[in-house]
């Protein structure tokens, strides 16, 4: 499942594979993230978790797309940026160090729904026929337990939220969920 998705990808128009490397750690963690060097880092739990390669895509791609968006750059730099304010203006404010960071908070939301967005968009030139795209957030809002109040003070949408975003640019697309 994991190969075939490698090699679905490549024969895309734009080859992502060639840059990147993909790295399969074992982890009872369920969860994938990107990081610096154009690394994927996908844990063994997460891959037992999915039952579809178009659901295992869709994370890849989702991972993909905070590389191609340069999201784990752009946070860097506006962290550096905003603590070297805080620290020489404000010097070190309590009050403003609570507003950046609820600023980061939905920063960090917006970025994960834009890596969201690059993800279905590229799923569904691949998969659009096939079904269990939204397979894992389904199995992620099962395992949440926490109400929009929550996501508010959280770095990610809650699953539900995404399903509802993502749901909504598959069927606009006329695939298959």
């Amino acid at each position: 499942m994991f190969n075939a998705f490698i090699t679905t990808i490549g024969k895309s128009p734009k080859d992502y594979t060639k840059d990147y490397t993909i790295e399969v750690v074992e982890s009872k963690d369920i969860n994938a993230f990107a990081t610096l060097g154009r690394r994927i880092v996908v844990n063994t739990e997460l891959i037992k978790t999915v039952n579809s390669e178009s659901s295992l895509a869709m994370v890849l791609a989702h991972e993909l797309g905070h590389l191609e968006r340069k999201h784990l750059v752009k946070s860097l730099i506006s962290q550096n940026t905003s603590a070297l304010i805080k620290h020489y203006v404000f010097k070190d404010n309590r009050i403003v160090s609570a507003i950046s960071y609820a600023g980061g908070l939905h920063y960090s939301r917006e970025t994960e729904k834009d890596a969201d967005m690059f993800g279905i968009n590229l799923v569904n030139k691949l998969y659009c026929n096939v079904p269990g795209k939204l397979e894992f957030f389904e199995k992620m809002s099962k395992l949440e337990n926490a109400g929009k109040l929550q996501e508010y003070f959280s770095t990610h949408p809650l699953s539900s939220s995404r399903m509802e975003y993502l749901t909504a640019e598959i069927k606009a697309k006329g695939c298959i969920l």
